[in-house]
């Protein structure tokens, strides 16, 4: 289970690459031979140091046999920790680390591959991919990009990584300026801290900040996808577009600078890819459209996020805070929603026949509660200075008053995160990542509002949630 130290700068192929002070020059000049690895093996390149992958090809090892949980292959980086290996593409190589299939034509996927703490730039197609061997259906699994700088892909089909899979894990990366999806997972496994900025805010692209999907016709289950930083500037595609069973979403920031699709929406624009049983819950979005669900054939349970739109004065179409429905029109039934404030959109919660509980909707240019189509379960919400507050008779405790004044009504407590990763260094603009102290927070949800959820109702009401609470005096302002 050797280690194999690479200096592209400082090293020599006459070295065996062993030892920190014997490294090679080239990638493939180490291990077996032409870039062959064994299970167990580490491959580490000098942090600090450049290696031309438009002159040179990618970085793509090449395993023996496959490796284990016991007996994983890891690229990494050595000497300074607070400094990464380059991959530099110089805007005309595809991918900067690539791994396939050890074998695809029988059947034999990559599995416990780890990459991590490495920059990879200007790249043309992906910074990492870990994928299928041509769309072979040969399925990877337990591999993880970890704590990478990933930026500038060149053209409009660019993703910063793209991993297919099970059992994946993507944490605490940073991905910028990249002109297709910021993080492409498809598979189940782990999606959490990482920072996503400027996907698709030029040369045309349209990807999603992060798609997690099982691929063309299959829904994935159990993935989570926690405490992401995501800005979004193009409006073709989402913030985040997830088509997953029985996932848990929370704790994201999601930013939206323009007109067009969902922050955050759950399921696939086709029917033959519905989805069911996710929990969203916990994430601050900001922009022009909120959270969508499409095509839930099962129970979705929507609850304690805070949605602020940037425009209510745009169409319902694309301003619209919580939206359940079908693309092309339509609704499914028996989706959870609760506990959320939308603030400032067009439309504030839009829905048919789901239950709608213990929401404050307020500053919504056209309508608050939309459930005009169809009749949905809706009581104990509160709504203020909405174009139409609600479009149906009020539910049982649902009120129209000014939630600053009536304390009778509490929504979600706002707290921050304890939980986080730290990342040293400087990015590509020579900025410091904030709070670069060794052992400090800097990624993720550190100074963002995170959403607890409550069991407060209006009034004396018995609690969404179960049990029952005193009522409170109203309090003279």
């Amino acid at each position: 289970m050797p280690t194999y130290y690479w200096d592209p700068q400082n090293g020599s192929n006459s070295n065996n690459g062993l030892g920190v002070g014997s490294p090679v020059q080239s990638w493939n000049a180490t291990a077996i031979g032409s870039g062959t690895f064994a299970p167990g093996d580490t491959l580490l390149l000098k942090a600090g140091a450049v290696y031309d992958a438009a002159a040179g090809g990618r970085l793509q090892p090449v395993m023996s046999s496959q490796p284990t949980q016991a007996l994983p292959f890891r690229i990494s980086t050595y000497g300074d920790p607070n400094v990464r290996g380059v991959i530099e593409c110089g805007g005309t190589r595809d991918i900067g680390v690539r791994l396939n299939p050890i074998d695809a034509s029988s059947g034999v996927p990559t599995r416990w591959v780890t990459i991590e703490n490495l920059e990879i730039r200007n790249f043309t197609t992906s910074g990492i991919s870990i994928a299928d061997l041509a769309n072979t259906g040969v399925e990877n699994s337990f591999c993880s990009v970890i704590n990478c700088y990933i930026h500038h892909g060149t053209s409009t089909s660019a993703a910063g990584i793209d991993l297919r899979g099970q059992g994946i894990t993507v944490r605490g990366n940073i991905v910028e300026d990249v002109n297709a999806d910021g993080i492409l997972f498809r598979g189940a496994g782990y999606c959490g801290y990482n920072l996503i900025r400027r996907v698709s805010a030029s040369g045309g692209g349209n990807g999603d900040g992060i798609q997690i999907d099982g691929g063309i016709s299959s829904v994935p289950t159990g993935t989570i996808v926690e405490y992401n930083d995501i800005t979004k500037e193009n409006s073709d595609k989402q913030g985040m577009l997830v088509t997953c069973d029985d996932a848990i979403i929370r704790y994201n920031v999601i930013r939206g600078l323009s007109v067009g699709a969902g922050l955050l929406t759950v399921g696939g624009d086709s029917l033959t890819l519905q989805t069911s049983g996710n929990q969203i819950y916990g994430n601050l979005l900001i922009g022009t459209d909120g959270i969508h669900i499409l095509n839930a054939d099962g129970p979705h349970s929507v609850y304690s996020n805070v949605i602020i739109g940037t425009n209510s004065a745009e169409t319902e179409q694309n301003s619209t805070g919580i939206d359940v429905g079908v693309a092309g029109g339509g609704s499914y039934a028996n989706n959870l929603i609760y506990n959320n404030t939308v603030i400032g959109h067009q439309r504030g919660i839009n829905c048919r026949n789901n239950t709608v509980r213990n929401n404050l909707v307020v500053n919504c240019g056209g309508k608050g509660y939309d459930l005009t189509n169809a009749a949905s379960s809706e009581s104990y919400n509160c709504a203020w200075n909405n174009g139409t507050n609600f479009t149906t008779t009020p539910g049982t405790g649902s009120i129209v008053a000014d939630p600053m004044l009536d304390v009778r009504y509490k929504p979600t407590n706002l707290r921050l995160a304890s939980a986080g990763t730290n990342v040293s260094g400087t990015d590509f603009y020579g900025d410091t990542f904030r709070g670069n102290t060794v052992g400090a927070v800097n990624m993720g949800y550190n100074g963002f509002p995170a959403i607890q959820k409550t069991t407060d109702t209006i009034g004396n009401a018995e609690s969404f949630m179960g049990g029952e609470r005193k009522k409170k005096k109203r309090k003279t302002p």
